[in-house]
């Protein structure tokens, strides 16, 4: 029997049946295909787990319905269980994952969460259900806990510090795993690492391990940030020859940015924007940002672009230089606006507090209260942060709710989803 490999920290293996994990995979780290899923065997003891991950491929794909009837089932058998027995941890973890997915439920679908009946535990509570899982003796259980555990903090709650500590125990715990190594680059992806993204990618071997179907797409989008463009044009063909779905415009996009930058001529910009508007579909925020971008009148400026490559690929130090060498009084609005976002960003990375927070209020002078951009709204969000570390609580909470109160833009749902977290978790906290 084919299997997949998990490696515990004592090198023991966990084995899975490839025909029970392959096809979830597939839906999860590939192109939407509408691929089906397999018939949930009851018997099994992990059947609640793995309608956890049924409903996931479910969320992925827009099926709401079915991705709450199944995650309900699973939530509540999960809850039965553990009257009987409190210290199943495999049962504690479903629970604490369903909790958290339902945390991030888009807004416009919390109706039909309420109106099935989930009451989600304590946001908290929930994530220490996840931690408490990865003590399980069960090898199993103990992965998908230090993978949820990792991924939550990275992709769902944005902690980042605590996401690049969890990211060294899971390295040096499960590295030899494909399934791993693939979480490892997505985590390191959105922290800003590409090098470390591609070193991880080298690691698996792609041809036994198909379900890999975003990997070209990493990887292209890592040497994009790495401003090694050639390479990155590489792979995004050999994604493209695959699929015109998922990050199909984001890679037109991405083209027309590294065209532009590296010749220094709008020659193809208008055979790029047309790609981005024809070609895939707009279903992932980076897709519909992507839209956005092309239909505004003109391009940015070319180095505060570069400056934006640069920072998305961590070198923030870099970034900052390019920014420094731009005459702002011959800026135009939208640009000089975007400057000062820019700005203010690497600075945050570099910790440099002061600075960054009077950059984004620079950023909310300039966008004045209906902006057609993003950069208000999360430098608002931005702003609540800073001032949340700085335990200034109802600065916080009011530029929380200012990030809220922006009329609609590409990362709308995102901001706001994440606005509104922060809010409740602040209130929580008092």
């Amino acid at each position: 029997m084919i299997t997949t490999e998990v490696y515990s920290s004592t090198h023991q293996s966990i084995t899975y049946d490839e025909n029970y994990l392959y096809p979830y995979l597939k839906v999860l780290l590939s192109p939407n295909e509408n691929y089906p899923l397999p018939k949930v065997i009851s018997e099994s003891e992990y059947s609640e787990n793995e309608l956890i991950i049924r409903g996931l491929c479910e969320m992925k794909n827009t099926q709401y319905w079915s991705a709450f009837w199944d995650l309900k089932k699973a939530y509540h058998n999960s809850l039965k269980s553990l009257e009987e027995n409190e210290l199943d941890t495999l049962k504690r973890l479903n629970v604490g994952m369903i909790s958290v997915a339902l945390e991030v439920v888009p807004n416009e679908y919390h109706w039909l969460r309420n109106f099935l009946g989930f009451s989600p535990i304590d946001p908290k509570l929930s994530r220490d259900l996840i931690s408490d899982a990865k003590k399980s003796k069960d090898r199993i259980t103990k992965f998908q806990a230090y993978t949820s555990e990792l991924l939550i903090n990275t992709y769902f709650l944005k902690n980042y510090e605590l996401a690049n500590s969890l990211l060294i125990d899971y390295e040096n715990n499960f590295k030899d795993s494909a399934i791993a190594q693939c979480a490892i680059a997505w985590v390191n992806y959105k922290l800003r690492k590409p090098k470390k993204t591609i070193y991880f990618l080298n690691k698996i071997d792609i041809k036994k391990n198909q379900w890999f179907g975003y990997y070209n797409y990493l990887k292209g989008s890592s040497y994009y940030y790495l401003t090694n463009f050639d390479s990155a044009n590489v792979y995004f063909n050999k994604y493209l020859s695959k699929t015109e779905k998922d990050y199909t415009k984001d890679i037109y996009y991405k083209k027309l940015i590294s065209y532009w930058l590296v010749n220094n001529t709008t020659d193809s910009v208008q055979y790029f924007k047309e790609m981005v508007i024809n070609k895939g579909t707009a279903l992932i925020s980076v897709d519909k940002y992507a839209i956005s971008f092309v239909k505004k009148d003109e391009l940015p400026n070319a180095d505060i672009m570069f400056s934006r490559i640069l920072f998305d690929g961590g070198n923030y130090n870099e970034s900052i230089k390019k920014l420094k060498g731009i005459n702002i009084d011959s800026l135009n609005h939208l640009n000089q606006l975007e400057f000062y976002y820019r700005f203010g960003r690497a600075k945050q990375e570099l910790n440099d507090t002061t600075f960054a927070i009077n950059a984004y209020l620079k950023v909310l002078e300039l966008g004045g209260s209906k902006p057609k951009e993003y950069y208000p709204a999360n430098a608002s969000l931005n702003l609540g942060h800073l001032y949340e570390g700085l335990n200034e609580d109802e600065q916080a909470r009011f530029f929380y709710k200012k990030a809220i109160s922006y009329p609609k833009h590409p990362y709308k749902n995102s901001i706001d989803s994440e606005s509104k977290r922060r809010l409740k978790a602040l209130t929580a906290s008092n």
